[in-house]
């Protein structure tokens, strides 16, 4: 449960817990989360304050989990309480390995792009013609926003601040 947390805390990942999240268990007694279905991630949020045009981009200290995760499973703020020991001291191992890092997700959007092709981003946008999310002014974005992934490195960088700040990590000795 810990790594599951910490990943959508990392991702902003507003569903967690609720319905993008499938719980199973192989022997009867121990349960696992199986994350899946991350539309509304990196910044990306449904509606967060009743905007009237649906999604939006979040600053990245807002915490999706306040409106979503903890109305859709309210034993995940007392699991959290109960973890906050070891969920920092595994945030730390993760960051100081480069898990929770922009340059991991950077590469990862490199190897995702050159793996698919450039050329599939720009179909992709014309077969769906989305101009942008939907009230991306409001949100501090111009309104002919496109994302992209210098947005999502931005949002990955101030949010890694955040969650160092939540966690009281530091890189220094």
């Amino acid at each position: 449960a810990v790594d599951d947390i910490l990943l959508a805390k990392f991702i902003g990942n507003w569903d967690f817990g609720g319905k993008n999240t499938l719980y199973t268990t192989w022997d009867g007694m121990h349960w696992s989360m199986l994350n899946y279905d991350n539309d509304a991630t990196f910044g990306i949020f449904e509606d967060p304050e009743g905007y009237p045009f649906g999604d939006v981009v979040v600053d990245p200290t807002y915490e999706p989990f306040n409106k979503k995760a903890y109305s859709f499973c309210p034993w995940l703020l007392r699991l959290e309480s109960v973890l906050s020991a070891d969920l920092a001291a595994r945030y730390a191992e993760l960051r100081s390995k480069g898990v929770f890092s922009k340059s991991l997700v950077e590469n990862l959007c490199k190897e995702w792009i050159n793996r698919i092709g450039s050329d599939v981003l720009a179909d992709d946008t014309a077969r769906w013609s989305y101009p942008g999310l939907g009230n991306a002014k409001s949100s501090g974005i111009n309104e002919n926003f496109i994302d992209s992934v210098p947005r999502l490195l931005t949002w990955v960088e101030q949010r890694i601040a955040v969650l160092d700040e939540k966690y009281n990590y530091s890189n220094e000795g």
